[in-house]
């Protein structure tokens, strides 16, 4: 390679590092490395019990309902709902509109770093790459049409799934609240109000209800989808990518995902 070769690659070099060094995922990482911390694996089980506590399926379900949800109040009895239950989040997938991706010269870089023992040949498993070894990879990524284009389908895919496990459990909801207000109704029509048996009756069905479409239908739903977004990453020759259900493997596949929506750029 000669001198003005090598000069250029070293350009190439800090200006990456510059860029990268900026990022949130960058700060995190150094900032585990000082502190000494590791990483907790999430919760994976997809168990229907009420006391399961996994991370939230979507904000947009928190948002609507509430961490509690009263379904009826009356002067006599008044019943709450328990902690609806939370699901494990997927891995987010770049929106069309993150940051601009920084102009880096196209082409493979062919760079001989003393970041980590960092190698960058991609004849290696890409699953077992660190998180400093991926950056260079994952700069080069975001130069590519395809592979941008394919990250902008799978968030398409993801919105759609949210809005509709929202809707279904929005939908229990309400079917419920029907139920109350016919109960409290016929109650009027004799005279009396709802009794604590009958509350609690209510109060059961639709816990019982959510439960089996939180273990049935949302997490089974969502695993599904993790599944699907690790393999297709994979493709796409992103490192650390693959399928997994261990916490600190998903964790490490979330940080490179994150410098992904500073590097795509925004779709023409």
């Amino acid at each position: 390679m000669s001198n003005s070769a090598s000069l250029d690659n070293a350009k190439t070099i800090q200006a990456l590092l510059v860029q990268l060094g900026q990022s949130q995922a960058w700060k995190e990482a150094q900032n585990e490395q000082l502190q000494g911390s590791t990483l907790i694996p999430e919760n994976e089980a997809a168990s229907a019990s009420a006391n399961t506590s996994v991370a939230s399926l979507l904000s947009q379900l928190q948002t609507q309902t509430g961490d509690q949800t009263t379904l009826y109040h009356h002067s006599n009895t008044e019943a709450s709902l328990q902690e609806q239950p939370r699901y494990p989040n997927p891995i987010p997938i770049p929106d069309s509109h993150a940051i601009h991706a920084p102009k880096l010269r196209s082409g493979s870089l062919n760079i001989d770093s003393d970041l980590d023992g960092a190698n960058y040949n991609r004849s290696s498993d890409l699953r077992h790459y660190s998180f400093l070894q991926s950056l260079p990879i994952l700069a080069e990524l975001a130069n590519r049409r395809e592979c941008v284009d394919q990250l902008i389908v799978m968030k398409k895919q993801q919105d759609t799934l949210e809005r509709q496990l929202l809707e279904e459990r929005i939908s229990i909801k309400k079917k419920h609240e029907q139920k109350v207000k016919d109960a409290l109704f016929k109650a009027r029509l004799v005279g009396s109000g709802l009794s604590p048996h009958e509350a609690r009756m209510l109060n059961d069905g639709y816990r019982d209800e959510l439960k089996k479409f939180d273990g049935e239908r949302a997490i089974s739903a969502w695993e599904d989808l993790v599944a699907e977004q690790q393999e297709s990453l994979s493709s796409l020759g992103i490192p650390a990518m693959f399928l997994t259900h261990v916490g600190s493997e998903r964790e490490a596949q979330r940080k490179v995902v994150h410098v992904l929506e500073g590097l795509i750029g925004n779709a023409p």
